[in-house]
């Protein structure tokens, strides 16, 4: 019997991104922020450390967050992964934790 041992490595860091959150929004803002973090392909786990600033706008509201993201993606592909999204308006801090 063959015996296969998986190894997932982890990427663990702090960032401050700034993520659209629609107007039409059923929860509060931090949570949906979180939500929509925690839906992005290289992302396992997003915890919201934070709440920096909310910035009001015609059809949503950008809420910029603290968060701790641990992550299967290198932080270079990391930092790709978090900008390509139409949800997150900016990355403006990733650094490993």
């Amino acid at each position: 019997m063959a015996i296969t041992t998986e190894r997932y490595e982890s990427t663990r860091v702090t960032a401050t991104v700034a993520v659209r959150i629609p107007r039409d929004s059923d929860t509060d803002l931090v949570t949906d922020a979180q939500q929509r973090l925690a839906r992005i392909d290289d992302v396992r786990e997003v915890t919201v450390e934070g709440l920096q600033k909310l910035d009001p706008r015609l059809s949503a509201t950008v809420v910029t967050v603290d968060v701790m993201v641990e992550s299967s993606a290198p932080l270079a592909e990391l930092r790709d992964s978090l900008s390509e999204p139409v949800l997150v308006d900016r990355v403006e801090h990733l650094e490993p934790a």
